[in-house]
């Protein structure tokens, strides 16, 4: 935008001063109206790659038959298993059939050094059967619907780093500062 100047400096007497003010308001509205459709568009298209549809999964109450998105299920699950057990959940899938009715459900844990794989994978399979029953209202049958748990990682607790990052010592002390002993 280009405004005539005298040698002041000054608009010349023809530019009103409102005028100028809304030349500029003009040209900035143009400016930054295409920088809006292009902030528009951009957040438009990461919403489209966001909301995808996801599959559904029956469930069943006193008042007929619903059903749940397949990652509310999984949320939930994740939360319920990380409740009843140690072992961190890294990954929770769950299997439809085609009549929309949960065919099994898959997690991967990480379970706590030195503690016990198996009773670990027992309670995060109980809290599935216990979360599925609840969430949908349908109790898991064994014999149709699989719940595998997959040990997929051992992470440490309780680490010291004897104050220099990233020496750490996997093996906790025992009193007396001496590791315990693995059973």
């Amino acid at each position: 935008m280009a405004v005539n100047r005298d040698p002041s400096g000054r608009p010349e007497d023809h530019d009103h001063p409102d005028e100028v003010v809304a030349r500029a308001a003009g040209t900035l509205r143009e400016i930054t109206d295409a920088g809006w459709v292009r902030a528009r568009e951009a957040v438009l298209e990461r919403v489209r790659r966001t909301l995808r549809p996801a599959p559904q999964v029956a469930g069943r109450h006193a008042d007929g038959r619903f059903t749940v998105a397949t990652p509310v299920l999984v949320d939930q699950l994740r939360r319920a298993v990380d409740g009843a057990t140690p072992a961190r959940v890294l990954d929770v899938q769950v299997d439809v059939g085609p009549d929309a009715e949960l065919d099994g459900v898959a997690l991967r844990l990480s379970v706590a050094y030195g503690s016990p794989i198996a009773p670990d994978a027992e309670a995060a399979r109980a809290a599935v059967l216990a979360e599925v029953e609840r969430t949908l209202g349908v109790p898991l049958e064994p014999t149709r619907v699989t719940v595998d748990v997959h040990i997929a990682d051992v992470h440490v607790t309780g680490i010291r780093s004897h104050g220099r990052p990233g020496h750490e010592d996997p093996t906790p002390e025992g009193p007396g500062g001496v590791p315990p002993a693995q059973p």
